[in-house]
């Protein structure tokens, strides 16, 4: 959140547009995750996208694995995904 408000003008300012080079769907998940501002579940993503279960939970596999969230594990395994460094990074087109 605060994040949010630090780069906000910034935002405002550049114009940028978000991740050309990740499928949309993937785009969504990553926009829904920074707009949560918390760690994003699977059933977080069915709702939102209207999508099976199995989808939501293979999409955010797919950006586990492109580096963009990290697993966070509990006690029955995965069922929390947090944003990157890299995500934030990405998806406001930020230089390192």
């Amino acid at each position: 959140m605060l994040l949010q408000l630090a780069l906000a003008p910034y935002l405002i300012r550049s114009r940028i547009t978000l991740l050309p080079t990740l499928p949309a769907s993937e785009r969504e998940v990553l926009r829904l995750a920074w707009s949560l501002g918390r760690p994003i579940r699977p059933s977080d993503v069915k709702t939102a996208l209207q999508i099976n279960f199995r989808t939501a939970r293979n999409r955010l596999q797919t950006l586990s694995t492109k580096g963009f969230i990290e697993p966070l594990p509990t006690g029955n395994g995965v069922s929390q995904y947090k944003l990157t460094d890299q995500a934030t990074l990405q998806l406001f087109h930020i230089a390192p």
